[in-house]
């Protein structure tokens, strides 16, 4: 075993410098590394080598190498020699390092993984000679990922994360840091370029080559990613600050549109300090049983009552009721959204049968947040809810989901779409005109009313563009055969402009407030159509 790791036969040898024939390195810093054999002859006592050290054979093979000396002493204690004992540990080395590596990478993309990567940027938060150096660190979320798992499976979606892992590590260079922080989240350290317009057009242009399609088991597919950064040492010192203020960043880039890029500002903190007071106020007020709905009419214009949109309101208790604007972030919130959600549904609903039962047959518009519609659990809700209410008419639900909602995750919608529409529920595109919905979105969502945002038809009356796009909708609107219905009707001129456009189903001030539910059955028996002397 000796000759093997030493590269020559004992006969060869024999009256060799030990330090030729034992040549020993550190395998780190390729340095030579003191022979075991002077030490003990220097110390007289047993020596063992360092770890990390490496035995440079005759032939030039390299083993990695453990090994002890000892002293050879006779009777009286005086050293004769010494006895240099070493063995081959390159395969336990090996696999140490293996051990090693896979603690610190992650599995599929072989990128450093979260952990090292928050270790990473804890030595570069603290090194000395990095103090005054300027670095970013950013957040990367691939966007539209999980369509593409759920169109083509799991699989391909490993497959789609290892060829983009590849690209991004291309893309942002060596003296980067790139990481898979779980999902399809990224972190990276960027030390260079420094220069905010140099890293916006370098972010620009990654993103751009991103979104290139790549064919993944036959098909092409495409996904865009959206970043957040903040800086060191300008934005925050501590690691986890950094990453917090980056992802806020990101969230916020997400919030403009996705497939772009947001450095961090004390804008976003003071906003997500307003999102943090939003859901503060919700969890009281779902502990307090504080979340109320009023109502707002939806009249024909010349016929009666057709129904009435269910309006969450916070009532703080003192005479005031704060709208969702106040705590509309809770709306949205992962841990509130169903148990928001779930309280209309079933208030709304319970208000409805009530009214059925004094004679009122309204119908009853309720709003679904997009976390909740897009939750794997809303058509449970929905069933627990309906159970709930076997006598209640299906077809006066109408659940409201905004233009937008859909996009977000387009295949899990029509699922869900299609589900509440097989129950005999209806749905309606709320807030129609604010997102960038095309005639192809229209014919493909399973909805049957699209309800016109009011900031179109508040101007109609002084704004031709607004018209246009009121004029625009509808003419779409009927030609898919879909209900049409203009909120934000605030005069009784809109009401008139909005017959001649062909629209006919109103809700707006022009015919009533928002109203608390004790006070709509006088209401709506003392409703006068709005255009009935006309």
């Amino acid at each position: 075993m000796a000759e093997n790791l030493l590269g020559q036969k004992i006969s060869q040898i024999q009256g060799q410098p030990l330090d030729t024939v034992f040549q020993i390195i550190n395998e780190t810093t390729r340095e030579a590394v003191p022979n075991p054999v002077h030490r003990v002859l220097d110390e007289g006592r047993v020596m063992g080598l360092a770890n990390h050290t490496t035995l440079i054979s005759a032939d030039g093979s390299e083993y990695a190498i453990e090994d002890s000396a000892a002293p050879i002493r006779s009777r009286s204690g005086e050293i004769l020699g010494v006895v240099l004992v070493f063995h081959d540990v390159s395969q336990r080395r090996q696999l140490a390092e293996q051990l090693a590596h896979q603690a610190g990478h992650d599995y599929l993309t072989q990128l450093p993984n979260r952990l090292l990567f928050q270790h990473e940027l804890e030595n570069v938060c603290q090194c000395d000679d990095r103090k005054q150096r300027k670095f970013y660190v950013a957040i990367l979320d691939l966007d539209g990922f999980k369509q593409i798992n759920d169109l083509f499976g799991h699989n391909s979606g490993d497959l789609l994360l290892k060829a983009l892992a590849k690209r991004m590590k291309r893309l942002f260079g060596k003296e980067n840091i790139i990481a898979r922080l779980g999902g399809d989240e990224f972190g990276l350290i960027l030390f260079a370029p420094l220069d905010k317009p140099v890293i916006e057009s370098m972010l620009a242009q990654a993103l751009r080559k991103i979104t290139d399609p790549v064919e993944v088991l036959g098909s092409l597919v495409t996904v865009s990613a959206t970043v957040g950064l903040s800086a060191f040492p300008e934005d925050a010192h501590n690691p986890g600050q950094l990453m917090r203020l980056a992802d806020l960043a990101m969230y916020a880039a997400k919030a403009a549109g996705r497939n772009t890029f947001a450095f961090y500002d004390e804008v976003l903190e003071a906003r997500q300090q307003a999102i943090a007071e939003g859901v503060r106020l919700a969890e009281e007020a779902l502990k307090e049983s504080a979340l109320v709905l009023w109502y707002q009419p939806l009249v024909a214009l010349h016929g009666p009552v057709l129904g009435v949109e269910a309006l969450l309101r916070l009532d703080r208790g003192d005479g005031t009721l704060l709208s969702p604007d106040s705590f509309f972030s809770a709306l949205d919130h992962p841990l509130l959204a169903g148990k928001i959600g779930r309280f209309v549904l079933d208030s709304a609903i319970h208000q409805g049968l009530l009214w059925l039962e004094q004679g009122i047959r309204l119908r009853i518009g309720i709003n679904i947040s997009a976390r909740h519609l897009l939750d794997s659990s809303f058509m449970q809700d929905m069933h627990a809810v309906l159970e709930g209410y076997p006598d209640f008419p299906r077809e006066l639900i109408e659940l409201e989901v905004t233009e937008s909602a859909p996009m977000l995750d387009f295949p899990s919608a029509i699922m869900t779409l299609q589900a509440i529409n097989a129950l005999g529920i209806h749905i309606a595109l709320d807030d129609f005109g604010t997102g960038n919905a095309s005639l192809t979105y229209l014919q493909k969502l399973p909805a049957q009313t699209i309800k016109i945002d009011q900031s179109f038809v508040r101007d109609i009356l002084v704004d031709d563009k607004d018209l246009a796009i009121v004029t625009g909708v509808t003419s779409t609107a009927q030609a898919l055969g879909m209900e049409i219905v203009a909120e934000g009707v605030e005069t009784l001129e809109h009401a008139r402009k909005l017959e001649r456009l062909g629209v006919n189903l109103l809700q707006g001030y022009a015919i009533a407030k928002p109203m608390p539910a004790a006070a709509i059955p006088d209401w709506v028996r003392s409703y006068q159509p709005l255009l009935a002397n006309q």
